[in-house]
């Protein structure tokens, strides 16, 4: 049961006077009262998050709400990527955010959730600037990607819905840099790989798991 009191309190602020706490608002309150009676009301629990994340929960934190949320609904996408996104906004730190999304993937197979996932990767990273340079801090994060993307398609690679998918690994890999002729030739053996996997899940429900995902590592540089 999630119980929260709705009043004011009164604190010291960091100048030593007295200030008062915001209370929970109206909304959140009712939203407390139907999941009390109601505990898988989604519409009731979304309230609570969004009114968390506005400060208005009162004495409960956005991390409990978010705790307590995910314990009732482990696999809804759209609040893990919220959720996430909220991290993003208080100027967490990279490792936090990334935990999030980990405790999501883990708990829900969802093709946008990774894809977001993995979009937070590229920009924390440095973005495609980074990714698609042939520098060693482009080629370190080029792998972290490529990991990522292979933990997504195998997976969700079989999913109706996975083309998306499949189309940004693409994407990525067509982005490498072809500085020289080994770069080149990673980039051909990787989309090349990449396409041939997307033609065999497509014509065959039960394909045999890839042996060695990390083929597509592109290879140091000379």
């Amino acid at each position: 049961r999630v119980r929260v009191r709705v009043r004011v309190r009164v604190r010291l602020d960091s100048s030593g006077t007295m200030a008062e706490e915001e209370e929970a608002s109206a909304a959140f309150a009712e939203a407390i009262g139907v999941v009390e009676k109601q505990p898988w009301d989604v519409a009731a629990w979304k309230t609570m998050a969004e009114e968390a994340r506005e400060g208005r929960s009162g004495e409960l934190g956005v991390e409990q709400v978010h705790a307590t949320f995910f314990r009732r609904f482990p696999a809804a996408a759209e609040a893990w990527q919220e959720a996430a996104a909220w991290h993003i906004d208080q100027g967490a730190p990279e490792e936090d955010v990334e935990k999030v999304y980990e405790d999501a993937v883990a708990n829900c197979c969802d093709v946008g959730l990774w894809q977001t996932y993995i979009e937070f990767l590229i920009e924390a990273g440095g973005g495609e600037a980074v990714s698609g340079s042939p520098t060693e801090e482009g080629e370190e994060l080029r792998v972290r990607v490529i990991k990522a993307f292979e933990r997504a398609v195998t997976m969700l690679g079989q999913a109706i819905n996975a083309a998306p998918l499949w189309r940004a690994y693409l994407g990525f890999i067509g982005a490498w840099p072809e500085h020289n002729t080994v770069a080149k030739a990673d980039k051909q053996r990787g989309l090349r790989k990449i396409y041939e996997r997307c033609v065999v899940r497509s014509h065959n429900p039960n394909p045999k798991p890839n042996p060695k995902p990390t083929t597509l590592t592109p290879r140091p540089q000379p």
